[in-house]
């Protein structure tokens, strides 16, 4: 576990921010805790989740207790880290790819009136592993096929007026959703198709893309867990789930690399970027997989 203490701060007020883990990798959850202490007399402000970047978290649990004039308050948070970061040009080709919550402030001011009490964390520092593509990820037996049966109504005339209704109100829903997916298509394919793009970018939208076309979440937990899923296995086969793990190590690879590659090899891994996404969405189309819109923390 590390944990990031105070220092600067005075003896009535404290904050510190610990975690679960001394490391992480990209789509990985990890558990953050803020702990705040200040006086009772005192009053402060809600913790902005903007200050735990470059993770995005999710509150999970808010504890409060106060004692002897002391409020301690347990802030519980769930972390990911959902994009590459890129490597300082500071950095030598040996050093760990590290990422920074910078120190967390505390301002605690008097309810009758006075001075306002400020107190920091320490920052907290964590290694970033990189995402390693293993052997092949073995296929699971296919579930066993459910037959289907079709029960037919009938319908009255007003039954089937108010039916007819819903299929309109129905179809206006779909193709305003159908829209807004084919933007979220532009956009993704945007990003894979410019040659400005950097590899971070492709990685997070490669994720983006599985998570999207083939409902792979490894934007909220780590493709090698993603990918080796039951699943992963079953809805993109078990050679483009290995090619995807593959593609996403290589970005990272790339993202992390202080010597830059040849033209032609950054051409080849982009070209082979654009088609595993295609492979991706041709698989979801042959299943008849529903797109997913958008990207949760």
């Amino acid at each position: 576990m590390i944990r990031a203490s105070h220092q600067d701060s005075i003896p009535e007020l404290r904050i510190d921010l610990h975690c679960d883990a001394d490391s992480i990798e990209v789509g990985e959850r990890v558990t953050l805790r803020v702990v705040r202490s200040y006086p009772s007399a005192f009053r402060i402000d809600d913790l902005a989740t903007q200050s735990l970047a470059p993770l995005r978290t999710r509150l999970r649990a808010r504890k409060r207790e106060e004692r002897d004039g002391r409020v301690v308050e347990t802030l519980t948070y769930d972390a990911w880290l959902f994009d590459v970061p890129a490597l300082p040009e500071s950095a030598n080709a040996s050093d760990d790819m590290r990422i920074e919550v910078p120190p967390l402030e505390l301002r605690a001011t008097p309810r009758k009136g006075g001075a306002v009490l400020v107190a920091k964390s320490a920052a907290l520092v964590l290694r970033v592993r990189p995402t390693v593509a293993e052997g092949p990820i073995e296929k699971p037996d296919p579930p066993p096929s459910k037959g289907t049966s079709i029960r037919a109504w009938a319908l009255s005339a007003t039954a089937l007026a108010c039916a007819l209704g819903f299929v309109v109100l129905w179809r206006r829903r779909r193709l305003a959703l159908d829209q807004r997916r084919l933007d979220a298509d532009a956009s993704l394919r945007e990003a894979l198709q410019s040659d400005a793009a950097s590899f971070a970018t492709l990685s997070s939208a490669l994720r983006e893309a599985m998570q999207r076309y083939a409902g792979i979440d490894a934007v909220h937990q780590a493709a090698s867990k993603a990918l080796a899923s039951e699943a992963a296995t079953e809805r993109l086969g078990p050679e483009l789930a290995a090619r995807c793990l593959a593609v996403l190590a290589n970005l990272e690879e790339r993202c992390y690399a202080k010597s830059q590659a040849s033209d032609e090899d950054d051409r080849a891994l982009r070209a082979l970027v654009r088609a595993t996404f295609e492979d991706v969405v041709a698989r979801s189309k042959a299943q008849r997989l529903e797109p997913q819109l958008g990207r949760q923390a």
